[in-house]
């Protein structure tokens, strides 16, 4: 389950949808918004974050106050000093596994698997873990790390594999990064794509498709098989 919502938030909102909503028309719905901020237990006001977990937790990335779980009722709250790499959260993901792992941008990443942090620094491990770190699970349980400009990891028993222009990508400029929804890991770069099909990397550039944007802004999106993204012609 990847849950990674960059963005910042001042409160938390949960809407509450009651099942009679649906059955009326459209200009007649009303939605009920519950407003959590830090009297009611949350570490910080400005999250990063949020994801749902298998059992229904909303665990909340916050910039500063450390990872947050909420059960609905209450807050409970963890930080460096429960063995977290750092109090500021940028990403949350869910794995198969149950593990949650934290992106932290600038630092590292780490997973907690119910009982204890794990961390990997960039310091100790050597990796580069920059701005927008993101964690994705594909459709065969690999684990991938990706952050602005690069470069992209494959975690993989401990140890970090590094992909960029010399094994695989179009480019080592990375603007996102998505599972697609063939389960497929799509790597976006600034002049084209690269797709990993279960062995290696496939890489496409955009530059001589007619039509497509000279250099490509964002991450992409699917709908009903379609593929958008956005981008600059000029």
């Amino acid at each position: 389950m990847i849950c990674s919502r960059q963005g910042m938030f001042r409160f938390i909102v949960l809407c509450l949808l009651g099942a009679a909503c649906f059955s009326m028309p459209l200009h007649a719905q009303e939605f009920n918004f519950i407003e959590y901020n830090v009297g009611d237990g949350l570490s910080q006001s400005e999250v990063h974050t949020i994801c749902e977990d298998r059992r229904g937790q909303i665990w909340l990335g916050t910039d500063g106050g450390g990872l947050n779980r909420f059960d609905g009722k209450n807050f409970s709250v963890y930080t460096k000093d429960d063995g977290m790499l750092s109090n500021s959260v940028s990403s949350i993901t869910e794995t198969r596994d149950g593990k949650l792992w934290l992106g932290c941008q600038g630092l590292g990443v780490g997973y907690f698997d119910g009982n204890k942090f794990v961390n990997f620094s960039n310091e100790q491990y050597h990796i580069k873990i920059r701005a927008q770190v993101k964690v994705m699970e594909d459709r065969a349980g690999r684990i991938w790390i990706s952050s602005v400009r690069g470069p992209l990891y494959e975690y993989r028993d401990g140890e970090f594999i590094t992909y960029d222009s010399s094994n695989g990508l179009l480019t080592n400029v990375i603007i996102g990064s998505n599972i697609r929804q063939d389960g497929n890991l799509w790597i976006g770069h600034d002049l084209g794509y690269s797709v990993f099909n279960g062995t290696q990397f496939d890489a496409v550039s955009t530059q001589n498709i007619p039509g497509s944007p000279k250099t490509l802004f964002s991450s992409h999106f699917e709908i009903d098989g379609t593929t958008y993204f956005s981008g600059n012609r000029e």
